[in-house]
């Protein structure tokens, strides 16, 4: 089932700042935090689980740095050194991430980075980081309940992003099935098969333990209406994942321009 979205308790909230300022959130108890529009919480089934994914819109030209500070999130050197609107994607990302630890039960916990600058979650916490063009979302649960999870945020591409979608993640049989495939714009379609690789790739990367590449799933099957897909794993991965084997991942669409994908096991 594809995730179903209302605003939550948090986002109903949201207040309108005055024409011409900038939006102001109150979030959990944060108070007025700027530059951040709404606040979405997106119900997604995951088995026999409800995952929650803590969706936050916002306006990266608001953001200032001291907002790290001024929160209590991190702010590792290489984002200090970063250019203003990956800076704003790293903090909204991490605030969602927060969000969604404290909805878990996992109440003043952070997310660390990996030596690769891989999200690493609490003691017995799995979850999941994007962020996309103003838009960053996040999800944990307990380990008991999910293996791995990993929800990614693509926007349709443009001629030039489609062009190296093409080339670089989907191959030649992918693309076939995409271009025959009458129920959704092409482009729409690329953006969905390559958000479910990322978000493939960041369910299972953790007990994987090493880079892999797009090439090594197939995606099999579209359904639009079910905002579903299929694929087929075409190498082994880990003991729990062989080649041969089957799966599914989820898809909605945010809006017109942006999809997002869920990845739960």
């Amino acid at each position: 089932m594809s995730p179903a979205g209302s605003f939550s308790g948090a986002g109903a909230a949201t207040r309108r700042a005055a024409a011409g300022a900038a939006p102001v959130v109150d979030v959990a108890g944060l108070g007025g935090l700027s530059g951040l529009v709404d606040v979405r919480l997106l119900r997604h089934r995951a088995g026999a689980i409800m995952l929650p994914i803590h969706l936050l819109r916002f306006d990266q030209a608001q953001f200032a740095p001291r907002q790290f500070a001024q929160h209590g999130l991190p702010c590792p050197p290489d984002i200090a050194c970063s250019v203003p609107h990956r800076q704003a994607e790293f903090f909204f990302g991490r605030l969602a991430a927060r969000q969604a630890l404290r909805g878990a039960g996992w109440h003043g916990a952070q997310v660390g980075r990996g030596k690769h600058r891989q999200p690493v979650w609490p003691a017995g916490a799995v979850g999941a980081i994007s962020h996309d063009k103003g838009l960053a979302a996040a999800c944990a649960v307990s380990a008991r309940a999910l293996h791995g999870v990993g929800i990614d945020i693509e926007s349709v591409p443009d001629a030039a992003a489609a062009a190296a979608v093409e080339t670089q993640v989907l191959s030649a049989a992918e693309l076939r099935l995409l271009r025959a495939h009458g129920t959704r714009p092409y482009r729409v379609l690329l953006a969905i098969a390559f958000s479910a690789k990322e978000s493939f790739y960041k369910a299972i990367s953790p007990v994987v333990g090493r880079y892999f590449g797009f090439d090594a799933l197939r995606i099999e099957q579209f359904d639009t209406a079910a905002g579903r897909l299929r694929y087929t794993l075409l190498q082994t991965l880990a003991p729990a994942w062989p080649a041969g084997q089957t799966g599914q991942m989820d898809f909605t669409m945010l809006d017109a321009h942006t999809v997002l994908t869920v990845c739960a096991w």
